[in-house]
């Protein structure tokens, strides 16, 4: 969107690896966790790396289909062309720092984008502008409603054949049951061939060239590309304004530009039915002498802010205290002061683009920084805490309670910290990836894990389901019980399978991610607070991660032979722990041999897979057998 780059071109600083340092909670308004989620082959990971290019990140655009780009960097992703886990990557744009989370498509691996989504304050809803919404898109979605993480949508490959913006839209607001508000709508000639976009906000054209892009940085000419294309600019409400030649005549243009001012129309009519402040400027600006261009774009933007921003999961929990097993009522059911409040309609900007060719990335990371919200903008996450007390049971043992309170957010506030991700590195051993929602963290740290594996019990938190740091659902960690201790030796900032190292005394404040090294029992969904803290103290603890059933099984053995049977035990185990939805135990129909159980062929073949290149313990495989339900398929008419 140009109204950003017009305002913000002064202040952009190219930045190179390693990205800018969070190292005060002061910059946490400057900070953007973002996570990109689509359908398989919508162009996820290509938006990635031109997102990566444009902020100078990396010297070199990679492609998937030369198996070089750079959050696809395990040898399985770069073969097969496909996303298999997620990578996280810090950049700066904007004099923000963005953390954006690469996630696959597949639903094999859905895993990834749901421990993802976990701990992401917003997302990029990638849709593919021939085909809209598909099959996983509509799940990815339900797993961002979940968690009520607020989006903004972008149509990819509006340059194919067959690309249909208005439809892309509607089959958003249709299959996912939201109100679309788009942004940008595109230009078409008379051979139905997109050749650019308008900004609705602004009124400018954007014409795309033959060859790739738009600026680099922000930094150079009005649409200079960094490998030499060029985006030709012209304001619809300029006099004397045209299309560039051999493009539109001028009829086509003047219709253009009779569409366009309807579309901002319809754009801002919706936007007043979704924010009441913003509907007050649009009455006040009909009042005034500039009432036929409406508000200002500073007050369009803060209003999609806003109702963006109010995307909340459909089930909060209230803060207040859950009964335990010693006092009346039913076990574990909330005291409820009032019923929950409906959930507010879902609004999503839309944007149109290409990002094979580098069209619309640009404006797409405008809007990230615009329009998505900063950790301190979410609504705080609750935790859940347990407390004698202080009476008897029947049996004279003191009961239990369990309080779900607000986390404090705060840099001073106590650190309390989620377990999202672990993967195994060769050299590092166990990587743990956080995100700090309270508090800080510092290398050398003594940590208490809430762990499920540690004593902790896991399994299930309280009822219902919250936003970031809320307590419910099915979890891989959460539940109460034990701590571990456990001490912080090194932590990184990641980019990819690139880390860059914390200093010592630096500080990690909340709404960051980090990568841990030294945590040797912190499983995935774990909570981690400062040890003998009041946390610790409280055995606070967040929700976990919810964790998919396996669907698939297959039979798994050493091929080399029954030497190989314990190597092959540990790195199934290291494989579990790096992935919850793979699960790894004795075959019921052969004592000898291991079952293995994940979520779809693919997710068993790459498991496999990985076991000869990345522990070098080739397996035998069975027959893979299917988790088949069964059900009632008719009723009788009389009992």
């Amino acid at each position: 969107m140009a109204f950003l780059r017009r305002g913000c071109r002064r202040f952009v600083i190219p930045l190179v690896r390693p990205a800018v340092q969070l190292s005060t909670v002061s910059s946490n308004s400057l900070l953007r966790n973002v996570g990109i989620i689509a359908h398989i082959d919508a162009g996820k990971t290509t938006t990635t790396e031109r997102m990566l290019r444009l902020a100078g990140a990396v010297k070199r655009e990679g492609r998937v289909d030369d198996g070089d780009t750079t959050t696809d960097f395990l040898q399985q992703e770069r073969e097969r062309g496909i996303t298999i886990q997620s990578a996280a990557v810090h950049f700066g744009w904007r004099d923000h720092t963005i953390c954006l989370v690469d996630t696959p498509g597949h639903v094999d691996f859905t895993i990834e984008v749901e421990r993802s989504l976990r701990v992401l304050d917003g997302c990029v809803l990638v849709v593919d502008a021939v085909a809209g919404v598909q099959a996983q898109t509509e799940t990815v979605w339900r797993q961002a409603s979940k968690y009520g993480v607020p989006a903004v949508a972008f149509v990819n490959k509006m340059d194919r054949e067959g690309a249909a913006f208005t439809a892309a839209c509607k089959s958003i607001g249709e299959r996912l049951g939201v109100v679309t508000l788009p942004l940008q709508m595109p230009i078409v000639t008379k051979d139905d061939a997109v050749v650019g976009s308008v900004d609705l906000l602004n009124m400018t054209c954007h014409f795309w060239s033959a060859s790739n892009g738009e600026a680099s940085n922000g930094k150079q000419g009005a649409g200079a590309n960094a490998e030499g294309g060029e985006v030709e600019v012209v304001n619809l409400r300029s006099s004397g304004a045209a299309a560039p030649v051999g493009l539109l005549d001028e009829r086509q243009f003047s219709e253009l530009r009779g569409e366009a001012e309807e579309a901002r129309q319809a754009l801002l009519d919706t936007l007043a039915d979704h924010d009441d402040e913003f509907c007050e400027a649009v009455l006040e600006a009909m009042d005034s002498e500039a009432g036929s261009e409406g508000p200002p774009v500073e007050e369009v933007v803060a209003a999609l802010r806003r109702v963006v921003g109010k995307r909340a999961p459909p089930l909060p929990v209230p803060v207040g205290r859950l009964r335990g097993s010693g006092e009346e009522g039913e076990a574990g059911s909330a005291v409820l002061a009032s019923p929950p409040p409906p959930p507010p309609v879902v609004v999503v900007p839309v944007l149109l683009g290409a990002s094979l060719r580098g069209f619309g990335v640009e404006a797409l990371l405008d809007s990230v920084v615009a329009l998505l919200p900063a950790p301190g903008d979410r609504p705080k996450p609750t935790q859940l805490e347990e407390s004698a007390a202080g009476g008897k049971g029947k049996r004279g043992a003191t009961a239990e309670e369990e309080v779900v309170t607000e986390v404090a957010t705060g840099a001073g506030d106590p650190l309390i910290a989620l377990a999202f991700k672990v993967c195994n590195d060769q050299h590092r051993g166990a990587l743990v990836y956080l995100r700090v929602f309270g508090g800080t963290l510092t290398k050398g740290q003594v940590l208490a894990c809430c762990s499920s594996s540690g004593g902790g019990g896991g399994g299930s938190g309280a009822a219902g389901s919250q936003g970031p740091g809320g307590v419910g659902g099915e979890d891989s960690g959460g539940g109460g019980g034990g701590m571990s201790k456990e001490r912080v030796l090194h932590l990184f900032r990641p980019f990819a399978d690139d880390f860059v190292p914390v200093q010592e005394g630096e500080l990690v404040g909340p709404g960051e991610t980090v990568v841990a090294v030294g945590l040797k029992k912190v499983r995935t969904g774990d909570t981690l607070v400062a040890f003998k803290g009041p946390l610790h103290a409280r055995g606070a603890r967040l929700q976990g991660i919810s964790v998919p059933h396996p669907v698939f099984a297959l039979s798994v053995s050493p091929s080399k032979g029954s030497s190989h049977g314990k190597a092959l035990a540990e790195a199934a185990a290291i494989m579990s722990r790096d992935d919850p939805s793979l699960v790894v135990g004795p075959d019921p129909e052969d004592p000898n041999q291991l079952m293995m159980q994940g979520m779809g062929e693919l997710h068993l073949e790459v498991a496999c897979s990985r076991l000869g290149s990345d522990f070098k313990v080739p397996v035998s495989t069975g027959r893979v057998r299917i988790a088949y339900r069964e059900t009632i398929a008719n009723l009788p008419l009389f009992v």
